[in-house]
């Protein structure tokens, strides 16, 4: 195994459960054992791609207003993007949200095979390197969704506020 801080290679021994292996040189914590996390691992994949194609049919944003509701759900904003002519922006969504995650959990699936088999299949390291890369932030952005959520809430709340008011002077 190569330190991922300082690329020395580091043969990690068998660790006990629990037990951790550092690489000499940086202090870089490399791995750690547990009996049960693999499966735990492989459970954790399987239902986030479950729950990343079950994203495609749930509205991702809905607005009401008046008696009047519009939602648009995932696919439906990779098509309002077309439509207003960002398609390269439509590209690069469906990437960052759908492909890049979707081929990061299938991977995990590929370099976790059941702990019962014990056998690795060919290309794991690379497909080890493929999951850690810095630029998959499936974090930062449901962080930057809930953020546009909470300033389109407050929108929605002035607006509504402004509206109840013309109505009570009328």
């Amino acid at each position: 195994t190569r330190c991922h801080d300082c690329h020395l290679e580091v043969k990690i021994p068998s660790l006990a459960h629990k037990k951790a292996a550092y690489c000499p040189r940086c202090k870089l914590q490399l791995s750690v054992f547990h009996q049960d996390r693999p499966q735990k691992l492989i459970a954790f994949a399987i239902t986030g791609i479950l729950l990343l194609v079950a994203s495609l049919l749930f509205e991702f944003l809905s607005f009401s207003t008046n008696g009047q509701t519009q939602s648009i759900d995932l696919l439906d904003s990779f098509k309002i993007l077309i439509d207003k002519n960002y398609e390269v922006l439509a590209f690069l969504q469906a990437i960052f949200m759908l492909l890049l995650p979707g081929a990061i959990l299938v991977t995990l699936l590929y370099v976790l095979p059941p702990p019962e088999l014990e056998f690795r299949l060919p290309r794991t390291e690379a497909a080890v390197n493929f999951i850690f890369i810095p630029w998959a932030m499936a974090k930062i952005f449901l962080i930057g969704v809930l953020v546009s959520l909470i300033k389109i809430m407050a929108m929605a709340k002035i607006n509504n506020i402004q509206q109840s008011n013309q109505n009570n002077e009328a």
